[in-house]
């Protein structure tokens, strides 16, 4: 028996729960699902949008659970790299949607349609 890395746990933990909360928010009417792969996904309910979400990171994070004795240092900073580069995108991606950056403007944005197509004012994640 062996431990999953803790770093495998890290951004396991944190992918779960931007599912979670993009689940919930959605569910609630506050955000929509910018990513257009996900928010096909989103055609088959929630169900179908969780179990692609899942099938993201849970395959790759499992692959390399099983390869890491091959290259341990190797894998631990690739998942540690993950890790700021997931929380990177999903902030200033959340930004960015949400037109928040002061140097860009979100002109024509499918944010601004989204919205205005549902008239509610929300988040995009």
């Amino acid at each position: 028996y062996r431990f999953v890395m803790p770093e495998t746990t890290v951004l396991a933990s944190i992918c779960l729960l931007d599912t979670v909360l993009t689940v919930g928010l959605i569910g609630v009417g506050a955000a929509y699902e910018a990513n257009p792969v996900f928010r096909a996904a989103l055609a088959y309910g929630i169900g179908g949008f969780v179990l692609v979400k899942l099938a993201t990171f849970m395959v790759p994070l499992l692959i390399l659970e099983i390869i890491r004795d091959l290259c341990p240092r190797f894998i631990q900073a690739s998942l540690r790299v993950g890790i700021i580069g997931y929380l990177a995108v999903y902030f200033f991606g959340s930004l960015l949607v949400n037109g928040k950056l002061p140097f860009y403007t979100p002109s024509g944005s499918p944010t601004k349609a989204a919205c205005s197509s549902c008239n509610r004012p929300g988040l995009s994640f």
